[in-house]
């Protein structure tokens, strides 16, 4: 219990520092698995198979929602129970996410057969890439139950403060994926095909380090038979903390389907390629900050469990001082360097270089605004505000980009598709202030009426 009640009494910088680097280090990793195979196609393949792969990306931002609904919503319930003291509920969350792994798992996998062609056109597929697309998602919706097994325990485990152990379910899988890349497509020349078997094969292998965690003696939690039983309770509880970010997930996969068509429409294949090197490099820019903000969500749950609110509102604040810096580092980075970084993605073609480039230019303008956006959707589902999570998420994703993702091209053309993120960015940054400071103003009240040495009634998220 020693790594899980430490949440409540060490200095916040120095939690926030070791949740937040491993989750970093994490998510970069998971993002690697696409980012490493975009790489390597691009140089042994060429621009039409990066667009295949882009093409893709919806489907596996719909694995991470899926992982996002079972992970986040868990994992903040268990950080709530264990804040409580209640061992017993935790373990019954626990459980209760094993089940829904295996059942998820097998629907998106033979969802993703059946329908895979569908997909792909949703997608923005076009006839000149659909092999592509065809040859590399046709691999990946077998690897779906292990990658989802693999990002859920990543934040079931960091929901017991053991967030090192969870950083080395991604990098360990991370790594895999760089070996057998080189092994399939550059040493055995296997292409696509051997982009998608090695992001398979190192989900499998992130998957059983992951799942060893609960095996070894390492976890506060114990896996119980008794607790492998399916409760509507539970679903109800998991589903009202996990829906937001799921939905966070599930709009970004609309978002992009509707990013690749809108692209491929004003600029052809090209800007397809173009934005599967876009996304490559802004996991590389923008995920760190993501990582602080997923260090932020078990360290509040923890906090607002135990009726620290005082402890809570510091970890917010600090996350949100964390994220604002890395988002205007990365958007200086971007104007200064938006060549070299995409250099890296392509083999000498100055089309693809200069439009990339000019993306990057675009739509990073309004980044630094994101910061306080990004760590209010996490401070709010670590508060168990679910409702409110999801109003933020799904504003900015569905309500303030897609329009503007389909009408500013049609004044400013591919300039206009760029631009919808920036503005996106400086549209959600204001409306996050506005929820970030009612919650705070909450927090402070409840610390002012009850104390920081009485422990309040557990929090209406997982009461009952």
């Amino acid at each position: 219990m020693e790594h899980t009640e430490r949440m409540g009494r060490d200095p916040i910088l120095k939690l926030m520092l070791s949740f937040a680097l491993p989750a970093m280090t994490g998510i970069l990793a998971h993002a690697l698995y696409n980012i490493v195979d975009r790489l390597f196609v691009g140089h042994w393949v060429g621009p039409a198979a990066i667009a295949g792969i882009i093409v893709a990306f919806p489907f596996m931002i719909a694995i991470s929602a899926v992982g996002n609904f079972i992970g986040v919503g868990s994992a903040t319930l268990i950080s709530l129970a264990l804040g409580a003291g209640r061992r017993g509920r935790a373990e019954r969350f626990l459980g209760f996410a094993m089940l829904m792994l295996l059942g998820a798992g097998v629907l998106l996998s033979l969802g993703g057969w059946a329908f895979l062609d569908p997909l792909l056109w949703i997608s923005g597929a076009s006839p000149a890439i659909l092999p592509y697309a065809q040859e590399y998602t046709g691999v990946i919706v077998w690897g779906a139950f292990f990658s989802l097994t693999a990002l859920t325990c990543n934040n079931l485990i960091r929901s017991e403060g053991a967030p090192r152990f969870a950083m080395m379910t991604l990098v360990f899988g991370a790594l895999a994926n760089v070996v057998l890349d080189t092994l399939f497509i550059v040493v055995w020349g296997m292409g696509v095909r051997g982009a998608a078997l090695a992001t398979v094969l190192s989900q499998v292998l992130s998957a059983l380090w992951a799942v060893s965690y609960y095996f070894r003696g390492r976890s506060t939690l114990r896996m119980r038979l008794s607790k492998l039983r399916p409760r509507w309770s539970l679903l109800r509880r998991v589903a009202a903390v996990g829906i937001p970010p799921f939905l966070m997930e599930i709009s970004f996969t609309v978002l992009m389907s509707v990013f690749n068509h809108m692209a491929g429409s004003y600029g052809g294949d090209m800007a397809l390629a173009s934005v599967g090197i876009f996304f490559s490099i802004d996991a590389l820019l923008f995920l760190p900050a993501l990582g602080v903000s997923e260090g932020v969500q078990p360290l509040v749950g923890y906090n607002y469990g135990a009726g620290h609110y005082r402890r809570t509102i510091t970890t917010a604040h600090l996350g949100t001082a964390l994220c604002t810096g890395l988002f205007l580092l990365s958007a200086i980075l971007v104007q200064i360097f938006p060549e070299a970084m995409v250099t890296a993605f392509t083999k000498g073609d100055d089309t693809l270089l200069a439009m990339t480039a000019r993306a990057m230019r675009l739509g990073y303008v309004g980044l630094p605004c994101a910061g306080i956006y990004m760590v209010t959707v996490f401070f709010l589902q670590g508060l168990g505000k679910a409702t409110t999570s999801m109003a933020l998420s799904l504003s900015r994703q569905i309500f303030i980009i897609l329009p503007l993702l389909i009408f500013l091209p049609r004044i400013w053309g591919l300039d206009g598709v760029w631009l919808s993120f920036a503005i996106s960015d400086v549209a959600g940054g204001i409306m996050a202030t506005f929820f970030y400071v009612a919650e705070c103003r909450r927090l402070r009240n409840m610390e002012e009426s009850s104390g920081e040495e009485e422990r309040p009634s557990a929090p209406e998220a997982f009461a009952g």
